[in-house]
């Protein structure tokens, strides 16, 4: 008896919810879509232009209202401006980070309202340390130590180089945006992640192999392939590895040698495998940065990165050799990469 009456108590529950349903009304939804248009990546003090991308329309030709926000800098909405219903916004705090921007679109009549979302990364440059050797926050610190490494300053941008098989290499990737040639009235070269340009002092250029070889500071070269083996090598003997590396091969077991733990922004970036062990012996602090093609295409940031050599394909004139590294793998690759196409980041060796 007690079953029967809770399961007609169930019973007449849904239905009235069911009548509820049928009698409640419904709003309407409007047509199209709506996404942001905006710059990703910024520095503290930038003024950002933020304006809708979109194909949004009210069916019944209401009217359309704006509203935005960024989180951690703005507390609320504020209505957009202009007849664009655009918002612009000076990053005046020094908070490294990313943070979201949101647009919400509140049609007149019994329409729901919608939004979008896009995303805009405070990044500073340098490498963590300023001339007297203190640290300072920045977006890819670089572990810094006064009785090892040396510091020195190229194109505004300041550089660690430390001694490596009784060679001096540089412990970042260069970043310059001149070529060698004609000194800071040479033409351009390299571009930004992304195309930022405040981002090649971040992560350092990505190079096509021509201006590869025309990048470098006066006193300073692109690696052939046989110093980059040679350093190598004397990592190899020194931990005590089987394998001798090889030019023109892939050297087995060394990579971890030359690899190590970083953070962007703060953030842990992709942990590596447990194969890989990242001693960071050498304090060549390669960090898995990607690489270009076509000078505008990125690929694989966070698990790979791409050096150039300045040894030249033998067998095609259009291609150089180029040195990998990989999250996953203990090992260092090489390939031949198209000199025009193809866009790597530049260590370079002391002459």
């Amino acid at each position: 008896m007690k079953r029967t009456f809770s399961f007609l108590l169930l019973c007449a529950v849904l239905l009235a919810a069911c009548k509820k349903n049928e009698t409640a009304p419904s709003k309407g939804t409007l047509t199209g879509s709506l996404s942001i248009k905006c710059v990703n990546y910024i520095a503290a003090g930038q003024t950002v232009s933020f304006t809708t991308d979109h194909r949004l329309y009210h069916p019944k030709n209401g009217t359309l209202s704006y509203t935005w926000k960024i989180s951690s800098f703005m507390d609320s909405y504020e209505p957009g401006e202009g007849t664009d219903n655009g918002f612009k916004y000076t990053f005046k705090k020094d908070t490294l980070g990313t943070f979201t921007v949101t647009c919400m679109v509140t049609p007149s009549g019994d329409y729901y309202s919608t939004s979008a979302n896009e995303y805009v990364t405070l990044v500073k440059g340098g490498i963590g340390i300023n001339k007297a050797g203190k640290s300072y926050e920045c977006s890819l610190p670089l572990d810094y130590d006064a009785g090892k490494d040396s510091l020195w300053l190229y194109q505004d941008s300041t550089y660690v180089s430390t001694r490596i098989g009784g060679r001096h290499w540089m412990r970042c990737n260069l970043a310059a945006g001149k070529a060698r040639s004609t000194g800071t009235a040479g033409r351009d070269i390299g571009v930004g992640f992304r195309g930022y340009g405040i981002l090649k002092d971040v992560l350092g250029c990505y190079y096509t192999w021509e201006e590869a070889v025309d990048a470098c500071p006066d006193g300073w070269h692109l690696p052939t392939e046989e110093e980059w083996t040679a350093m190598a090598a004397a990592l190899a003997a020194k931990a005590g590895l089987p394998d001798t590396p090889a030019a023109l091969n892939d050297w087995k077991g060394v990579a971890g040698e030359m690899m190590c733990p970083y953070t962007f922004n703060g953030e842990q970036m992709q942990e590596y495998r447990p194969e890989v062990d990242k001693t960071d012996n050498a304090r060549l602090s390669v960090k898995m940065l990607g690489y270009g093609t076509a000078g505008r295409y990125f690929n694989f940031f966070g698990e790979k990165a791409a050096f150039w050599t300045a040894t030249p394909y033998a067998e095609d004139g259009t291609k150089a050799w180029c040195r990998f590294f990989s999250y996953d793998s203990a090992d260092v690759l090489v390939s031949a990469m198209d000199k025009a196409s193809f866009s790597a980041q530049v260590r370079c060796i002391k002459d």
